[in-house]
């Protein structure tokens, strides 16, 4: 089987990839801080953390509350559109950074061709988000279908819709007819036992454009390891692009995801806190690590300010500050990160835990 080359193109039913490393959509990681840095340093396609399709229809009118009471209903789109998605609008409305659905659908210049991952199990909903102009301004549009969050999963949604290929197939067809956007599909292995084959099957029968496959069972969650068997059976079963995802961390577990013949690799927990690791798998040349971690946070938190204030930010990136300084053994300096009240202080922290002695 032929080994993917790093700068191998693909093409995503009608949008043209420059690159097959990809950065995996996460829930309260992936934002658009994140993704702009991860594609400065070397992602060639970013996935925005998943967006429910019912808080994106439904928490539409409460989101307009208090913003502008003159608004009519027939007017949202076109004032979310021009005026939701503006920084300086966004920051002077910090009732708006509140909104986790909005602000899931920020996005950098950087970043195109650009994909929104939507959430849901009612396939009429699914195809009103779909035709939202928020979801529009995305070049490819995912179907997540494998979340073993247990939020998620007790709402039938995510990986449990791998139990009902009847409505998981009925959510795909209703999103291509609603859009003429790529639609792409991401799974496990299973919820409970592996039917991963048999699903991709049906996600291309239903029109889907590529999938990706995460190789473990939903029941699993992120524990044992990954069945790179099953991404294999899963890349020969169907003739669309197949994306292979499941703990690749370095050259070794990259490696061994190519040899599964997937068309592209997906990376995820790999690029906490190293950003540069798609860099990296394209054999650039990293030679102080600590260092470019410290850029790193540093121009993650310059985007997010763009968009956020500080009271809304601090807490949210000591997670990602703590990343950052993952390897080093500075514990008391990141006992400290870890509640830091004033982000500046955090970003000295960090670099006294990277670069000071």
């Amino acid at each position: 089987m032929g080994k993917l080359l790093y700068n191998d193109d693909m093409k995503i039913g009608n949008i043209e990839i420059n690159g097959n490393l990809f950065l995996a959509p996460m829930a309260g990681v992936t934002d658009v801080g994140f993704r702009s840095v991860c594609r400065g340093f070397g992602a060639d396609l970013c996935w925005t953390e998943m967006v429910s399709a019912k808080g994106l229809i439904y928490g539409e009118e409460k989101t307009l509350k208090g913003v502008d009471e003159n608004i009519c209903l027939s007017e949202n789109d076109v004032f979310l559109k021009k005026n939701i998605l503006n920084k300086e609008f966004i920051k002077n409305n910090p009732e708006l950074s509140k909104n986790k659905t909005i602000t899931l659908l920020l996005s950098e210049q950087n970043e195109v061709p650009k994909v929104v991952q939507l959430f849901g199990n009612d396939p009429e909903i699914m195809a009103q988000a779909c035709k939202h102009p928020l979801i529009q301004q995305f070049d490819i549009i995912d179907i997540n279908m494998g979340c073993p969050a247990p939020k998620i999963v007790r709402n039938g949604e995510g990986s449990k819709l791998m139990e009902n290929f009847e409505l998981a197939s009925s959510v795909i067809k209703a999103c291509k007819a609603a859009t003429d956007k790529p639609i792409t599909v991401k799974f496990r292995k299973g919820y409970k036992k592996d039917v991963a084959v048999e699903f991709a099957k049906m996600c291309e029968d239903a029109g889907a454009d590529a999938i990706t496959i995460h190789g473990r069972l939903a029941s699993e969650m992120y524990g044992g390891v990954v069945d790179y068997e099953v991404i294999k059976a899963v890349k020969q079963s169907v003739k669309i692009p197949v994306i292979g995802s499941g703990d690749v961390r370095d050259e070794v577990t990259y490696n061994k995801m190519l040899e599964t013949g997937v068309d592209a690799v997906m990376i995820g927990r790999g690029a906490l806190g190293k950003p540069f690791i798609f860099d990296i798998l394209k054999g650039k040349k990293v030679e102080n690590q600590n260092e470019l971690k410290l850029l790193c946070a540093k121009k993650h938190v310059a985007i997010l300010r763009k968009y956020f204030k500080d009271e809304f930010l601090v807490k949210y990136m000591r997670k990602h500050l703590l990343w950052y300084a993952s390897g080093a053994s500075k514990k008391e300096l990141k006992q400290k990160l870890a509640l830091c009240e004033n982000l500046d202080e955090g970003l000295k922290t960090l670099e006294s835990i990277l670069i000071n002695n």
